[in-house]
């Protein structure tokens, strides 16, 4: 698994579902009157640590890298409140607990040090050594660098 992506395409393909707990709160922000009376946020909550569904090196990286976001017990909490129906709120939810975990598991790879080519450096100097001949023709005859 190479990307993010990937990882989250994975992801998606385990039974998340009987893991975490879908909580439905009440919102502020969009829906009138309505948002007082309904609860239309979702949270979810997520146990990174007693998962059986990822191995220990992709809990220990995910615990890592989503640290703001897990508390002590290692429960992950992801919420919703942009739209106005629980609904849509649930699938959003859903949707950035996948990345969340996808970027949480991801580990790029390692850059390779490759030495840079004998003739880049040359050009390069070549290339320096010009531009202070062009700025040194500018100056006046018999100025001093003082």
């Amino acid at each position: 698994m190479s990307s993010p992506e990937e990882i989250e395409r994975w992801l998606r393909g385990l039974p998340f579902e009987r893991e975490w707990t879908l909580k439905a709160v009440l919102a502020s922000g969009p829906g009138g009157q309505n948002v007082n009376k309904v609860n239309t946020a979702v949270e979810l909550y997520f146990d990174l640590r007693g998962t059986g569904l990822l191995e220990d090196w992709q809990k220990a990286r995910a615990l890592e890298s989503l640290a703001n976001r897990v508390n002590q017990e290692g429960i992950l909490r992801v919420a919703s409140s942009e739209h106005r129906s629980q609904g849509k709120n649930r699938e959003e939810c859903i949707e950035k607990f996948f990345l969340l975990l996808a970027k949480g598991i991801y580990r790029p790879a390692k850059r390779k040090r490759v030495r840079v080519p004998q003739a880049v450096k040359m050009k390069r100097l070549q290339h320096k050594r010009h531009r202070s001949e062009i700025k040194g023709s500018r100056r006046k005859p018999g100025a001093s660098d003082s």
